[in-house]
C-alpha cells in the first residue's frame, strides 16, 4: 500500500510541477484503433463492422460467491464491455481468492479481449458494488470500493496507471467537464490519467452501502440516492427504510426527495435512478423481513416512482422482483428486474430468478414487456447485482448481461458458471 500511495503521489507531482504529462485520457493510435474498432480523436469509429440486430454470447466463469456483481457498458462505437467477480482456488492456507474479470466484445458479439484484474482474498469482496464507465475514446474505467483502474480499448492498463490501480476507490464515478468525480467517503475530483486530486470535499450524504445510482445529468450536475436502513444500535431492532435523492451542481447540494417506510417488517435492499436531466425516476423492491436480522422472508412489492410527482402511477408491473438496472432514453423508462421462480432443480440451484425488462412512457403506460429467459437464461442470485443493462442511444435495443452459477456447494456456486451477454431488439 505504501508503494501504491507513493506511486500515485509521484504521478500527481509530475503532472503538476513539470507539465510534461498530458492530462486527459487519449484515444488509441490509428493502427490499434482499427484493430479494436475504437473511437478516434475526432469521434469517428475505426474499421467498424456491421452491427448485428441481435446476438447472445455465453462467457465462461469460475466459482461464484453467494452474492456476485456484474456490470455492463457500451462504448461510443457500440462495443460492449462486461465485468464480474469470481473465485478461484489459491492455496491450502487461504484457498479462495476473489478477482474481477473484464471482457470486451465487438458490436456484433464477437470477443475482442478478456483479462483478470486485482485479485484479493474473498472475504475482502474487492468487487463489491463496482462501477464500469467508458469514455469518449473507449477507455474503460473500473471502480471498486478500494481502487480505480483504467484500461485502454485495446485491453491494456493505461501506461501511467499502477498495476494495482490507484486508491482509494468508491461506489460511483462520472465524468464532468473538469475531471472525474468519484463518490466515496468524500467526493473526490480526479484528473486522469495522472490521478491528480483537483478537489476533495467531505459530505454526510454522499455514499450508501446498498446498491444505488450516481448519475451525471448534464451541466456538471450529478444525481445520487441513498438507501438507509434504520437499525437501533441499543435494542437491535429494525425501524424501517428511508430513501433519499440528492442533486449536486456548481452552487452546492440539494435534497430532491425523501421517502420513509416506517413499517418495521418492510426492508429495501437497493434503489436505482434513471434521469434525462428533467425527469427523475426511482425503482426499488420492498421485502418482508425479520425485524432483527433483516433476513428476507418474501418479496413484497416492486415499485417505480417519479420523485417529482407523487401522483404518478405506472401501469402495474404484475410481479415482485429485485431491481437490477434503469435507464431513461428518448422518452421511455426502462427497468430490468430479476423475478423469483421455482428452481428447475433445487439441489443444483436452491434459488432462481428470471430477467424481465419493462418499458413505460413518461405517463406511466406500459409500452413493452420483454421476458428474457429464453435469450439469457436464469440467475441463481437472490437479490440485486447479478444483472445489468445498457440501452442504445436510440432506445431500440438493450445490451443485457446475467450471471448464472454452476452447482451450489453450500458455500459457492461451482464452475462451470456462465456470464451471458446479449443484444436484444426492442422494436
Amino acid at each position: 500500500m505504501r508503494r501504491l500511495l507513493l506511486a500515485v503521489l509521484g504521478l500527481a507531482l509530475a503532472a503538476g510541477c513539470n507539465g510534461q504529462m498530458t492530462e486527459g485520457l487519449q484515444p488509441l493510435p490509428e493502427d490499434e484503433a482499427r484493430k479494436h474498432e475504437a473511437p478516434r480523436m475526432d469521434g469517428s469509429c475505426a474499421a467498424q463492422r456491421a452491427k448485428s440486430v441481435s446476438w447472445s454470447v455465453p462467457l465462461k466463469a469460475r466459482d461464484l460467491a453467494l452474492h456476485t456483481d456484474l456490470r455492463i457498458v457500451e462504448d461510443p462505437c457500440g462495443n460492449v464491455v462486461v465485468t464480474w467477480g469470481q473465485i478461484r482456488e489459491a492455496d491450502s492456507v487461504d484457498p479462495f481468492v476473489a478477482y474481477g474479470v473484464v471482457v470486451r466484445l465487438f458490436r456484433d458479439g464477437l470477443a475482442d479481449w478478456g483479462l483478470g484484474v486485482l485479485g484479493g482474498r474473498s472475504h475482502l469482496r474487492p468487487f463489491a458494488n463496482p462501477s464500469l464507465v467508458s469514455d469518449q475514446f473507449g477507455n474503460i474505467l473500473l471502480l471498486a470500493e478500494h481502487w480505480l483502474q483504467v484500461f485502454t480499448a485495446a485491453g491494456g492498463i493505461h501506461p501511467t496507471m499502477p498495476l494495482g490501480g490507484i486508491g482509494p476507490g468508491g461506489t460511483g464515478i462520472v465524468e464532468l467537464s473538469s475531471g472525474w468525480l468519484i463518490q466515496s467517503t468524500v467526493l473526490r475530483l480526479l484528473s486522469l490519467p495522472s490521478g491528480r486530486i483537483l478537489l476533495e470535499r467531505p459530505e454526510t450524504n454522499h455514499t450508501s452501502p446498498q446498491r444505488h445510482s450516481f448519475l451525471h445529468v448534464g451541466s456538471d450536475r450529478v444525481l445520487w440516492n441513498q438507501v438507509v436502513n434504520g437499525m437501533d444500535q441499543h435494542d437491535g431492532i429494525f425501524h424501517g427504510t428511508n430513501f433519499y435523492v440528492f442533486e449536486r451542481g456548481p452552487e452546492g447540494t440539494t435534497s430532491l426527495f425523501s421517502k420513509a417506510l416506517y413499517e418495521p417488517t418492510l426492508y429495501a435492499e437497493a434503489a436505482l435512478l434513471a434521469s434525462d436531466g428533467n425527469h427523475v425516476f426511482m425503482g426499488s423492491t420492498y421485502y418482508k423481513a425479520n425485524s432483527i436480522t433483516l433476513e428476507r422472508i418474501e418479496c413484497s412489492e416492486s415499485v417505480l416512482i417519479d420523485i417529482r410527482d407523487e401522483a404518478w402511477k405506472p401501469d402495474p408491473l404484475g410481479f415482485c422482483g429485485a431491481i437490477e438496472a434503469m435507464a431513461l432514453v428518448d422518452g421511455s423508462l426502462f427497468s430490468l428486474w430479476s423475478v423469483p421462480v421455482e428452481p428447475l432443480d433445487p439441489e443444483y440451484h436452491p434459488f432462481e430468478a428470471v430477467p424481465i425488462l419493462m418499458r413505460h412512457d413518461l405517463d406511466g403506460r406500459e409500452t413493452g414487456r420483454f421476458d428474457l429467459e429464453s435469450i439469457i437464461g436464469r440467475t441463481h442470485q437472490d437479490g440485486t447485482g447479478a444483472l445489468d443493462m445498457a440501452i442504445t442511444d436510440d432506445g431500440k435495443a438493450a445490451i443485457v448481461g446475467i450471471l448464472s452459477g454452476g452447482p451450489w456447494s453450500g458455500r459457492f456456486y461451482l464452475s462451470p458458471s456462465t456470464a451471458t451477454v446479449a443484444r436484444v431488439p426492442l422494436d
